[in-house]
């Protein structure tokens, strides 16, 4: 996934083929739970069973799933589907599914500072 250039948006435009888009803009979209959030949004539109309103009626009375768009930055250019296995949240056969959404979901470039990156993260 591609993201737009959202400083260069009118607000008219679509993104993603959405008319209503809700930009998600998270700061370590490569670790853990960056990748575990932006799987757990794409299995309850695509790949879970039940229509979307039996799987997440709290969520879907907010914002419709099918409307989110997400992007970030991390330290890690690691590809979401990547970041996902790394972090052994999701069942292997979950992830098998969400891999074909999420292993062209590449975080932006970072400022890369050590002094603010946990220890264990490497």
């Amino acid at each position: 996934m591609k993201l737009p250039n959202l400083f260069m948006r009118t607000g008219t435009e679509p993104i993603n083929g959405l008319s209503n888009p809700r930009l998600v803009m998270l700061v370590g979209w490569g670790g853990n739970n960056g990748s575990t959030l932006t799987g757990g949004v794409i299995a309850n539109k695509e790949v879970s069973p039940g229509p979307p309103r039996t799987r997440c009626s709290k969520l879907t009375t907010l914002v419709k799933p099918e409307d989110i768009v997400f992007g970030g930055w991390d330290i890690s250019d690691m590809n979401l589907a990547d970041a996902m296995a790394r972090a052994k949240v999701f069942n292997i056969d979950l992830q098998k599914q969400l891999r074909p959404y999420m292993e062209s979901m590449v975080p932006l470039p970072r400022i890369y500072d050590p002094d603010f990156i946990a220890a264990n993260y490497w």
